[in-house]
């Protein structure tokens, strides 16, 4: 089962924490820099693939801080934290097949809990849905996209 926090509810339940990643090198590990090299260069696998459309290490950690800052929260079913932050304007795009298919105006972070595995990666928010906080009911942009 998936559980579901608004930005409010999440920042007073303590979930989210961006001050907590300040020590972070999201590059350190080799999955990380996988995951970076994944999102922030063009696409040279098949499938669907989101870039980032600035390539810079600052931009990619700026995306992860504020989405941490400001995200909405997913706890997966493996308990999993994800926080995901509506961009309001595109910060990337996203290819099928190498394709372009379509802008990417929403950033996810997954596995934060794990500083060797954190990751980000732009989606779209036409591709994700929506739920209920489990905290107070108000609607959450959220989804199980995972690139």
């Amino acid at each position: 089962m998936e559980d579901y926090y608004c930005h409010k509810c999440s920042v007073e339940l303590g979930h989210l924490n961006s001050g907590s990643v300040d020590h972070i090198n999201f590059t350190g590990s080799s999955y990380q820099l996988g995951k970076y090299l994944k999102h922030t260069l063009p696409p040279t696998q098949s499938g669907l693939i989101s870039v980032f459309d600035d390539p810079e290490y600052s931009a990619y950690s700026s995306y992860t801080i504020n989405t941490l800052a400001s995200g909405s929260t997913q706890f997966d079913q493996h308990h999993r934290k994800n926080v995901i932050w509506y961009a309001s304007e595109s910060v990337g795009i996203t290819y099928q097949d190498g394709v372009p298919h379509c802008p990417a105006d929403t950033i996810k972070v997954v596995l934060s809990h794990d500083d060797n595995k954190i990751h980000t990666f732009p989606v779209n928010s036409g591709d994700l849905i929506t739920k209920t906080c489990k905290r107070c009911g108000t609607n959450v942009l959220t989804g199980s996209t995972g690139q």
